[in-house]
């Protein structure tokens, strides 16, 4: 099957691995910038994407020659922070425009649409007013349940749970089940002690997914995504897509193609390994994380191999990115 990829259409791109907002002189940007009245938007969020990984950023070592092709005529960001180390919070703040103090979402276990201040409008729900046509693919918020009314802006959401009462199309692609890369079943009850040690087993995998590239679901959604930009290049809609990308959050594994790429003795050393002792919660070190080396100390080579893993998924994502 001949593999499209997500950036071969002509649209704005902007890529939120971790994402923050410029401020830029309204003059400066009324002598410098077309209209963009009519401009289509797609926005990657790609999950615990590091600064230091790209190219464009200066890194030698991983292979993202999409993006770096891309950052030659986009705006590259070099002081751009986000709001929140965890995924929720962050999410709400960017898609907000809201910091976590007055989003009032600290943690992962929040409800974003129970604690946001009345009349908080999200990304989505702006464009919507504005006349965009929105379509989501993976995920965006951090869990339906947290966002039910927020993601009733979408006109199209693939590949995702749908809030209760809404009534969009069903998905425009059926694609096979993605096959599950884990070697321990989650149990049933997940505040159960079993679902902790799930989690510690699991934090600390890399390497080899097990998986072929179109087996994988971030390849699965790049896919989706371009379906749907060619749909809506021939209806001529304004449009709003948001494609999500999981990797390179950890487990940190990718199919092997990826994982060949980078050897881990070929990594350079790492200024300093963590102690995890004085740099966890102790409470994180007795309930499991679902990040990597939470069960003890790593060995240099431990580190090495995680961090060889990290570019794999990192060159994946910009594989389908394309």
């Amino acid at each position: 099957m001949m593999k499209a990829n997500i950036k071969h259409y002509g649209i704005a791109l902007a890529l939120a691995g971790c994402c923050c907002l410029a401020a830029i002189p309204a003059n400066l940007l009324a002598a410098t910038l077309p209209d963009t009245s009519k401009m289509n938007v797609l926005f990657i969020i790609a999950e615990d994407w590091s600064a230091q990984t790209p190219g464009c950023y200066g890194n030698t070592i991983c292979k993202t020659p999409n993006l770096d092709r891309f950052a030659t005529s986009a705006v590259r960001f070099d002081s751009a922070y986000v709001q929140a180390l965890c995924c929720n919070p962050s999410r709400t703040s960017f898609l907000t425009g809201l910091r976590p103090l007055t989003s009032r979402v600290w943690n992962n276990g929040q409800e974003m649409d129970q604690r946001l201040p009345p009349g908080t409008v999200t990304l989505p729900e702006l464009l919507k007013k504005k006349g965009f046509h929105t379509a989501v693919i993976g995920k965006f918020f951090h869990q339906v349940e947290y966002a039910e009314k927020q993601l009733m802006a979408f006109d199209r959401i693939e590949s995702y749970g749908r809030p209760p009462g809404w009534t969009g199309p069903g998905p425009i692609l059926t694609f096979p089940p993605v096959k599950r890369a884990r070697r321990d079943p989650a149990p049933k009850d997940k505040n159960s002690k079993d679902y902790r040690e799930w989690r510690q087993r699991n934090s600390d995998r890399y390497g080899d997914s097990g998986l072929a590239p179109e087996e994988e679901g971030d390849y699965r959604n790049a896919q989706i995504a371009c379906a749907l930009l060619k749909e809506f290049a021939q209806t001529k809609k304004q449009f709003f897509l948001s494609v999500h990308q999981s990797k390179p959050h950890t487990p940190l594994i990718a199919p092997k193609k990826y994982i060949d790429m980078y050897d881990p003795a070929k990594i350079p050393d790492p200024p300093a390994l963590p102690d995890l002792k004085t740099s966890l919660y102790p409470r994180r070190l007795t309930v499991g994380n679902p990040d990597i080396f939470t069960k003890g100390q790593p060995t240099p080579q431990q580190v090495k191999g995680a961090i060889a893993a990290y570019y794999a998924c990192v060159s994946f994502v910009d594989s389908n990115i394309g």
